[in-house]
């Protein structure tokens, strides 16, 4: 399952750069991956914490 989903986030990604590509151009890729990158610093930020406690939790 987790490579069906890899493979089609895969296709999906792709299909959508060509879409903009194809209808806006090549400088119109830049700002189409801005909100990506912005919403992927926003996740890893906030997950931060979850993954790097400062504390061990006690055995």
């Amino acid at each position: 399952m987790q490579t069906t989903v890899f493979n089609a986030g895969i296709a999906a990604g792709s299909l959508t750069g060509g879409l903009v590509l194809d209808s806006a151009g090549a400088t119109a890729l830049p700002w189409a991956t801005l909100p990506l990158a912005v919403a992927a610093l926003v996740i890893v930020a906030a997950a931060r914490r979850h993954a790097f406690p400062l504390r061990r939790p006690a055995l």
